[in-house]
């Protein structure tokens, strides 16, 4: 009960973030995310037995935070929200839904990205693609290749390593999209620009 009562906590708080704007309403919604930090402490003593309050906090995260999920504001969350998605992980199989967990992941590669740590930007990425082994859109897996495209050129590097590397190869449609991508921009890789197209 207590868990659930910090949930309705951040939703009563956020609430009152609405008719805010800057620096007041991100201290607001902040003051939300700590009581879903609160909620997440309670449902972390036992994730086999509380999963289930565990991703609700997500939701309720989702709710609360989503005015300051974009870019130059996200790096704010990152630190609950890097515990909020261990959390989910730690939940037994049976009880991780596939497309949440892609959502979440690629959430999190955007708030490292938005803080500079393009290499945790990577690897959450890279979960993002695991995900989709068990339930491959192909929308989907376009986006999330661009994406780590964007983030594998803005290192230096080109969409072409991107075929070797795990979790790609596993990822049902990921070697046609790559190859399709490689063709349409060329053997120089994909630029930025391209991969607004």
């Amino acid at each position: 009960f207590l868990c659930r009562a910090h949930l309705c906590q951040a939703q009563v708080v956020s609430s009152r973030s609405s008719d805010l704007k800057g620096e007041r309403m991100v201290a607001q919604i902040l003051h939300s995310v700590k009581s879903c930090s609160s909620a997440l402490d309670i449902a972390t003593r036992d994730v086999e037995k509380y999963g289930f309050l565990v991703y609700n906090i997500s939701v309720v995260f989702w709710n609360v935070a989503r005015p300051v999920l974009r870019e130059g504001f996200r790096s704010k969350v990152l630190k609950f929200f890097s515990r909020l998605v261990g959390a989910l992980e730690s939940m037994p199989p049976g009880q991780k839904d596939p497309m949440w967990m892609y959502e979440n992941h690629m959430e999190l590669s955007r708030c490292y990205l938005d803080e500079g740590s393009n290499s945790d930007a990577v690897k959450e990425c890279e979960k993002a693609g695991s995900c989709l082994e068990k339930a491959p859109e192909v929308k989907l897996v376009l986006q999330t290749l661009k994406y780590m495209a964007h983030l594998h050129i803005s290192n230096g590097g080109k969409c072409e390593s991107l075929a070797d590397g795990s979790p790609w190869k596993r990822v049902p449609l990921a070697p046609m999209v790559l190859k399709t991508l490689s063709l349409r921009h060329g053997a120089g890789g994909l630029s930025p620009e391209a991969l607004e197209k």
